[in-house]
């Protein structure tokens, strides 16, 4: 049925239930206010409505948030799809990592092919560079030292080809890394160079 007037704010609550959604106020300066607005009935002792509670919450700074949070995102998958090199991001705490469609088609996979776990690194690293990148990594989240270290990866068609990996942590209050995050880009064409004029 159709409802109008005051009663769209409290036919929920006078239905026996509360009510809580998204208004907007407008001020008497004419400026709009995002509130969440929640709606109870007042009852007396034999059930009948006496009057209604309505308690308003300025959601202003909480929009300006998600708006702030929503363009941050939006200018980081631009720019992840922009670069050429792959992006990594690595969850200390819970052992998660996350790798960009880029980096799986530096190693010529598509994005489904490659599970974002850290094995997925791990089993295609060379055998003689797991221990120089074992050692940066440590030296990285004990020293703070920087990690920029190459190595060679194992793509599909199971060749190796150089990378050059960096990547920065973040530690927590207590001192402690909680995540690393960071870049790899295809060095093969500079190693090959290196190696001919050696």
């Amino acid at each position: 049925r159709s409802i109008s007037g005051f009663d769209v704010l409290v036919e929920e609550a006078r239905r026996g239930t509360h009510e809580e959604r998204e208004w907007t106020y407008v001020r008497k300066d004419g400026q709009h206010i995002p509130v969440t607005l929640l709606v109870t009935a007042m009852r007396d002792a034999s059930g009948y409505i006496t009057g209604y509670l309505e308690i308003a919450k300025d959601l202003t700074e909480t929009k300006a948030a998600e708006t702030a949070l929503r363009v941050s995102e939006e200018r980081y998958q631009v720019a992840v799809r922009g670069s050429s090199d792959g992006i990594w991001d690595w969850n200390i705490l819970t052992n998660e990592i996350y790798y960009s469609p880029r980096w799986k088609a530096l190693l010529e996979y598509a994005d489904h092919e490659i599970a974002n776990v850290p094995a997925s690194l791990s089993s295609r690293l060379h055998p003689d560079d797991e221990r120089g990148v074992a050692a940066a990594i440590q030296a990285h989240l004990a020293e703070d030292k920087p990690y920029d270290v190459e190595y060679r990866l194992r793509t599909k068609s199971g060749r190796y080809r150089w990378f050059r990996a960096r990547g920065q942590a973040v530690w927590d209050d207590q001192g402690r890394p909680v995540r690393v995050a960071g870049s790899l880009t295809d060095i093969t064409e500079r190693k090959t160079a290196e190696q001919s004029l050696a």
